[in-house]
């Protein structure tokens, strides 16, 4: 085949057509990956941002529980030292000065 007959091959209206379909198909395909590249990401932004507020709550919740027990705890020594106080008053009484 010679270069001129290989030029009007190529040149040829449905060659030309051929090569716009190829062209077409290969943007749409390409705008379609991108398409489903960026639904991905939107996706994996979404699921972060899930996970993060989920551990936000369970650390909110998690310092409320720990606020509660110190609290418990604070009130169980009050009424320890309110009980030695007694004792103590009791075993040691205030002594008279004559």
């Amino acid at each position: 085949m010679t270069l001129r007959h290989q030029y009007s091959a190529a040149s040829s209206p449905a060659h030309r057509l051929e090569a716009c379909w190829v062209v077409v198909n290969l943007v749409f395909f390409l705008q379609e990956t991108d398409r489903q590249i960026l639904s991905a990401l939107l996706e994996k932004e979404d699921e972060d941002q899930r996970r993060q507020s989920a551990r936000r709550e369970w650390a909110a919740a998690d310092a409320a529980w720990m606020k509660h027990v110190i609290e418990e705890q604070l009130q169980l020594e009050k009424e320890r030292e309110a009980e030695l106080q007694v004792l103590f008053r009791w075993v040691c009484p205030p002594l008279s000065i004559v």
